[in-house]
């Protein structure tokens, strides 16, 4: 078995594909503390130690709130975090495939689905540097694969762990009898996890580059 290896694999999508993988690949599923992202001497020293084939790098800050009122931290996880990784796997010939977002494009007035060449607009800091963080890991890296995924969802009855997400928020409105509130101008695409977990094999295979 080839090893896998899977950052943030207590996260949401790390969680859904260390399951869906767990029978075709030898997986390495570091803990913070076995592999922070933060040090690239500990991630460099992880990567020699155990010399994944394939890292699926799924660790990040991911609350958009959150990054906004911490962007030093958002910075140095989803940033720096990502291109100490990049530079891990190219040191070690490892494939990598890393989680962005489509909200690179999330001030952008054009409607409709959105080619990887489109007009970047982020408007929030986690959307700033996942477009930063695409850039620099694949200067490091130029055979990285970088995946703008879409919001994600899971349906509300999942036993495993779910994130914020359009099914799960009209859930808790219906059962506490409250409003929605949401952005007016965000635009966005939402994807099941499952269909992002089942396809992520296929990225393996493509070239260096970024893809919507």
């Amino acid at each position: 078995m080839k090893k896998l290896l899977i950052t943030g694999s207590t996260g949401f999508l790390g969680s859904r594909l260390a399951l869906y993988y767990k029978d075709k690949y030898e997986l390495l599923l570091p803990t913070h503390s076995q592999l922070n992202v933060s040090r690239e001497e500990a991630v460099m020293a992880y990567m020699e130690q155990f010399q994944p084939d394939i890292v699926l790098h799924c660790a990040a800050l991911s609350n958009t709130w959150y990054c906004e009122q911490h962007p030093d931290e958002s910075h140095r996880v989803n940033v720096q975090g990502t291109v100490k990784i990049a530079k891990a796997c190219k040191h070690i010939g490892a494939k990598l495939v890393f989680m962005s977002s489509d909200q690179v494009y999330n001030g952008t007035p054009v409607s409709g689905p959105l080619k990887e060449q489109d007009v970047f607009q982020p408007v929030n800091v986690y959307g700033r540097h996942k477009l930063e963080a695409e850039q620099r890991a694949l200067r490091n890296n130029p055979m990285s694969v970088a995946l703008r995924l879409t919001w994600m969802y899971d349906v509300p009855s999942s036993p495993m762990k779910l994130n914020s997400n359009i099914l799960v928020n009209i859930q808790k409105a219906l059962d506490e009898g409250t409003t929605i509130k949401a952005a007016t101008h965000e635009y966005r695409g939402v994807t099941n996890v499952w269909e992002v977990v089942r396809n992520m094999e296929q990225t393996l295979e493509r070239p260096g580059g970024i893809y919507n």
